[in-house]
């Protein structure tokens, strides 16, 4: 395809060139033997790490009043007043704005300014910002930036105990009932893997049958074994199938999917 952009009124012209899909023959229509890693129990360090995560995703930001300046990492609570040509910019405006300093979210500049300030600390300095323009170009301006470090903040994990397990999820009443139901889910996603990678390594068998004496032809085949790797099991015997494009194949995915 060209760079040059359509114009109405005008034909467009491009050269495209496809390369056609290449017809593989099976060297073997025998079921496929795999052998599968042995599975893994659950333990109760699973279920405790399990847990931890847990606690740690639930975590709630607090003041941190050992911090006495802002650094980058820091996650702050922000006070920000923004105007832009002396008008309220309300996209850069607001009360107790969480933010972590260093992300980028809001650019380079604007943590660069904030590193080094204290707590209750206000700057006001202008912040160059890319605007959309009408033509769908891209502009430049300068928003007028007034900030407070409202406060430096840590991560308090949550407590995950017999009180919290009533409150959040009753249905488990207690820690220990929730240890067991994290037990069986951990126990069932085993399971899925374990089928999961049956299917992977029965698809993988399968793909090496596949014979073409052209050496160029024997690429899609290898990317194919490594994109079976992320579908399910049904779609990737289904890929498959399509792929080698051979009607006596369908004996074998019934045989895949039973087996």
């Amino acid at each position: 395809l060209t760079s040059e952009l359509p114009v109405e009124g005008q034909d467009y012209v491009f050269k495209m060139e496809c390369l056609l899909r290449p017809s593989y023959d099976l060297s073997s229509y025998e079921p496929v033997s795999v052998k599968v890693p042995e599975k893994q129990a659950v333990s109760s360090k699973d279920v405790t790490a399990y847990l931890d995560n847990m606690s740690k995703e639930l975590a709630t930001w607090e003041n941190d009043p050992s911090a006495t300046q802002v650094e980058r990492g820091s996650h702050v609570s922000l006070n920000l007043d923004s105007t832009l040509d002396g008008k309220p910019f309300p996209q850069l405006t607001g009360r107790h704005v969480p933010y972590l300093v260093g992300s980028g979210q809001l650019g380079d500049e604007f943590d660069d300014q904030l590193v080094g300030m204290a707590p209750r600390e206000r700057k006001e300095y202008g912040l160059s910002l890319p605007m959309p323009a009408e033509d769908g170009s891209i502009n430049y301006q300068v928003v007028q930036v007034k900030v407070q470090i409202d406060e430096i903040q840590h991560s308090v994990p949550a407590v995950i105990d017999d009180g919290w397990v009533m409150k959040n999820l009753p249905e488990a009443q207690t820690l220990l009932g929730l240890r067991s139901k994290v037990r069986t889910m951990l126990e069932r996603q085993a399971d899925e893997a374990g089928n999961r990678d049956r299917g992977v390594l029965r698809c993988r068998g399968l793909l090496l049958r596949a014979e073409r004496d052209d050496e160029r032809d024997r690429l899609p085949v290898l990317e194919l074994r490594a994109f079976v790797d992320v579908l399910p099991d049904d779609d990737a015997l289904g890929l498959v199938a399509v792929f080698i494009r051979d009607a006596r194949l369908g004996v074998q995915l019934r045989k895949l999917r039973l087996g």
